[in-house]
């Protein structure tokens, strides 16, 4: 009988703290925590992602994708956000859902235009999903002024380029 994979936890040089599980036969992935958690903490945060990524992965419905998305909000996320997180996971565990990832919400696509990057940025998404290396914008009502005002003066800006 195979033994139930647990993850590890780990330590970055910022001091940050990881939870690294498998998210596929073979492919392990490290999720940020909670800077605020004791080490305590940590290692029950870190059982209950990989208990979260055992459940996802034995289910046929859910894409990798998918699984990283839930995972990184199972890492961070605490009271009623993570218990929404946990009740998901039980319902698409069921049958009852079938996860999808939209990009721009819940993870980062592989490819992003501009737009869509500045929306991440001045939503405040990309600092939150990785906060060592994306400082939250102070100057988004600027930025959300600026970026419209442009678009409603050269339509050029907004549309497309035209193929060749």
């Amino acid at each position: 009988m195979p033994r139930k994979p647990t993850g590890s936890l780990f330590r970055n040089d910022a001091g940050r703290v990881y939870a690294c599980v498998l998210v596929g036969d073979k492919d392990r992935e490290s999720f940020p925590l909670d800077p605020k958690l004791t080490e305590e903490q940590a290692e029950q945060r870190k059982e209950l992602v990989a208990d979260l990524a055992v459940r996802l992965r034995a289910s046929r419905n859910v894409t990798r994708d998918a699984i990283v998305a839930l995972l990184e909000h199972a890492a961070v996320h605490e009271g009623r956000a993570l218990r929404d997180v946990i009740a998901a996971v039980d319902v698409i565990c069921k049958g009852g859902a079938q996860a999808k990832v939209v990009p721009g919400v819940s993870s980062v696509p592989k490819q992003v235009t501009l737009q869509q990057f500045g929306q991440l940025w001045t939503s405040g998404e990309l600092a939150r999903m990785y906060p060592d290396h994306v400082k939250p914008k102070r100057s988004v009502e600027q930025d959300v002024y600026r970026s419209t005002a442009t678009s409603a003066r050269s339509p050029a800006m907004s549309s497309p380029r035209p193929s060749r």
